[in-house]
């Protein structure tokens, strides 16, 4: 299975498909069709047990997207098929039936582009742990230069201390040697 590759698009089909998820939506898959359509980058389909479920969950699932700032651009459908149009992403909510007689899982799925729920949240998590380990090795090699920094300003102090010290003496020399000439 290919990775889906993390932009706008793919993360609003998972915020989408989180949202479902948790009003009980069954069979919430996504399909990356960029490759296939113009029409949108991802769909995500959606089963629910009937048509009330049906309409409740796409008006819930449009309102808290508008929260989000997310507004659609088309709403199709009325009963036991309902899309919803984000622009890069359209959600398909059927009853299981309609789902299986018009079988879009089959129509959109080339073999690599479908996603359950689980599979793209064990590939953000994937993503995370990579982006810490980036962050931390990019910490540690920042530590390491900070103190080679430190190192080499103290180096130039010492070398500096050393320095004014051989200056002393040899003002201190000098003084001596003027003192003593002096004298005589």
């Amino acid at each position: 299975m290919k990775e889906l590759q993390k932009n706008e698009s793919r993360d609003l089909a998972v915020s989408i498909c989180k949202l479902l998820d948790s009003k009980k939506a069954e069979s919430v898959e996504i399909y990356n069709v960029a490759h296939l359509s113009s029409l949108a980058d991802f769909f995500v389909m959606a089963s629910v047990s009937n048509t009330t479920q049906a309409k409740a969950v796409a008006d819930w699932l449009d309102e808290n997207l508008i929260k989000q700032g997310i507004k659609i651009l088309r709403r199709d459908g009325a009963s036991d098929w309902i899309v919803l149009d984000y622009n890069n992403v359209i959600v398909h909510i059927f009853t299981p039936d309609v789902r299986t007689f018009y079988h879009l899982d089959k129509l959109w799925n080339d073999g690599k582009n479908v996603y359950s729920l689980e599979d793209v949240e064990k590939m953000i998590a994937k993503e995370e742990a990579e982006q810490a380990e980036a962050g931390k090795k990019e910490k540690d090699k920042k530590s390491k230069k900070d103190l080679e920094v430190d190192n080499k300003e103290l180096k130039d102090q010492e070398r500096d201390k050393k320095s004014s010290k051989s200056k002393k003496t040899v003002v201190k020399k000098t003084k001596e040697k003027a003192s003593k000439k002096s004298s005589k």
